[in-house]
């Protein structure tokens, strides 16, 4: 969804602006209820930012091509999880898997363009989302020409700073949660 949203945002914008594009998808329904615009959409919005931990970019690779490009595999999410996820998310199953917002890793470059400018991405070294992290990390920074900050943390799976055990703090959390509001405060304070 980190990707999702500005993209989605991006072209929402655009058809409201008259901004007219022969790639351009029909504006977003406005929802309502009694009458009332529930969402109200004003131009003079700019995401300034994207922070993403460990994202899901490309659903055009089956859980199956995903599983193979992870470095241990003992460190998946177990099959009944991911199966879990998109038995619940992906529906209708006949869906398409390139839709650039389920799938903003293989979006086109015009819409990847009006991302924001700085990127901040963490990807975990056991995941099997690493792979597709890192090609799109590389399209943003080669062909789009955005700056990313990329991190890839060493040692741990897909949510490894997700503790099952609240009161214990998982090893490195905070340092790249930190580090994060740190870009984050630069990104800021360029104003």
């Amino acid at each position: 969804m980190s990707f999702t949203v500005p993209l989605r945002l991006q072209e929402e914008l655009s058809c409201e602006s008259g901004v007219d594009s022969k790639d351009a998808r029909p504006a977003l329904q406005r929802a309502t209820s009694k009458g009332r615009t529930l969402v109200n959409i004003r131009s003079g919005i700019k995401i300034k930012a994207v922070v993403a931990w460990y994202p899901s970019l490309d659903y055009t690779h089956t859980r199956e091509q995903r599983r193979q490009t992870c470095i241990r595999p003992d460190q998946d999410l177990p099959a009944v999880f991911t199966e879990l996820f998109d038995e619940s998310y992906l529906q209708p199953p006949s869906m398409n898997m390139s839709n650039p917002y389920l799938s903003p890793g293989v979006a086109p470059d015009h819409m990847l363009h009006g991302l924001p400018d700085d990127i901040i991405m963490f990807c975990c070294e056991w995941d099997m989302l690493l792979a597709e992290g890192e090609r799109f990390k590389d399209r943003l920074q080669n062909d789009i020409h955005k700056k990313v900050i990329y991190s890839m943390v060493p040692g741990v799976p897909h949510g490894w700073d997700k503790a099952p055990n609240p009161l214990r703090r998982t090893p490195g959390v905070q340092k790249y949660y930190l580090q994060a509001c740190k870009e984050l405060k630069r990104i800021f304070s360029e104003d």
